[in-house]
Formats: C-alpha cells, structure tokens, sequence
C-alpha cells in the first residue's frame, strides 16, 4: 500500500460500479461525519469530482484520508471476491490500510488514523518538498552533503531510486540539477509536507 504522492481529483472513478466499493466509502463517510471534527467534505465529492473545487486532493488533511480510504475499499472489494493477502506491506500512510487489510484495526479506526493523521501534518509551519529521484542511496546520499541536512533520503525504494525529503528550496535546487542531467526527479504531490524528514 502506498503513501501519498501521486493522488488525483477523480481517482478510482471506475470502481464505483461496483456496490462493495461504493458502500465500503459511504461507511466511511458516516465515520468521518460523526467525529467532533469532521470535515467539510465527502470522500466520494473528492473521488468523484463533485466536491467544492476549493478543497483539493493535494491538501494533506484531504489526500491522506482519501489515499487511505481508496485503499480500504479495495480491499473490501476485493474480499467480496475471496481474495485476502497472506502479507501486506506499506509504505508511510499505505501502513493503515495495509494495518486493515491484516485485520489489525477496523475500517473506522483506520480512516479515523488517517484523518487525524492529515488534520496534524498541516500544523506543521515549516514548508518542504519531497522528491522522487533515479539514483541509487550512495549516489543520492553524496549529493546531499552540500546541503547540510536540509534534505535527507526519506525512502529507498528501490535499489535505483530514492525519495528525498526537506527544504523547498534545497530540494527545488537539487531537482533543477538532477533535471539538467538527463537523471529523473519528480517534485511529489504532499501539499508542502516535506514527511519522512526533520520538518515531522
């Protein structure tokens, strides 16, 4: 199960055709909306498309309920098809839904977790960026001496590939230089969160 990073506006769209799916959100919905400080949204306005445009799927209080309960009801969906992991795995935020699919938490306490979780990363003050890179930890590792741990390697994702994590303006600046040679980087969608670095 992944974080948040790569979410948009409409996401999962298609498996609204299906009943399981559709009803796994709405029971999440009427979770959210008993809290005492429940959002001013729907997750199936922001999966949809049809919630107020002044609430973005960018905005961590939003991207990491709604990453979690896309996740959620596809492992609804697809026990309703007898299809359970042996293992799960997740990665940041993918840990919750991930923590459902073992049957370790319920469906409310996970989309409960996730909410709050969105609700206090924007209390952070300090504004970052997260990175995703095409270079191995060594190689990612050298390139951030210069930058005085204002930016560290937030994930390792795969023997060739990173996620770097910290200042806007030191990960900008890496991104320009990585960009101008030709070596992958991509800027992650977290709303100015820079997770998995000092600024947590």
């Amino acid at each position: 199960f992944t974080g948040q990073g790569a979410q948009w506006q409409g996401m999962g769209q298609e498996l609204f055709e299906y009943r399981i799916f559709r009803e796994s959100l709405e029971a999440q919905d009427s979770v959210l909306q008993t809290l005492s400080f429940a959002p001013s949204w729907s997750l199936i306005g922001i999966l949809n498309g049809t919630a107020d445009v002044s609430h973005s799927v960018q905005d961590p209080e939003i991207s990491q309920t709604v990453c979690t309960a896309l996740q959620i009801a596809l492992v609804d969906l697809l026990k309703s098809w007898s299809i359970t992991p042996h293992v799960t795995v997740g990665h940041s935020s993918g840990e919750i839904a991930a923590s459902y699919a073992a049957g370790r938490i319920s469906f409310a306490e996970a989309i409960t977790i996730a909410f709050c979780r969105g609700i206090s990363v924007t209390k952070n003050a300090s504004e970052g960026l997260m990175l995703a890179v095409g270079l191995n930890e060594n190689a990612a590792s050298t390139i951030l001496l210069e930058f005085k741990n204002r930016v560290q390697v937030a994930a390792i994702n795969s023997p060739d590939s990173v996620t770097l994590s910290g200042d806007r303006d030191s990960i900008k600046d890496i991104h320009g230089r990585l960009t101008s040679e030709n070596i992958f980087a991509r800027i992650l969608e977290t709303g100015g969160i820079a997770y998995h670095s000092y600024h947590m």
